[in-house]
């Protein structure tokens, strides 16, 4: 995965060697942890992963879902079950 801004291969042509995906952003919200990349390739996408860990003994929930929304904030607020908000 390249890190965000670097160049990565957004089509499917490949011009060079590099990563199909790159990091947008990564945060955590409400005991959640988000981290929003683009996916490159014969398809264009952004993708959205959510992580939370249930208890300090048990396996890590996660969430994985391609964004349906070019909002990634909207679409995260949506995915953790919180109201949307703008700023």
């Amino acid at each position: 995965m390249a890190d965000r801004g670097e160049f990565f291969n957004a089509g499917d042509v490949v011009s060079r060697p590099a990563p199909f995906n790159r990091f947008i952003r990564g945060g955590n919200a409400g005991g959640y942890w988000f981290v929003w990349y683009e996916h490159g390739g014969i398809a264009y996408w952004h993708q959205i992963a959510i992580f939370r860990l249930d208890a300090p003994d048990a396996p890590l929930t996660v969430v994985s879902q391609r964004a349906t929304d070019r909002d990634l904030c909207a679409e995260t607020d949506r995915l953790l079950g919180a109201p949307p908000t703008r700023g």
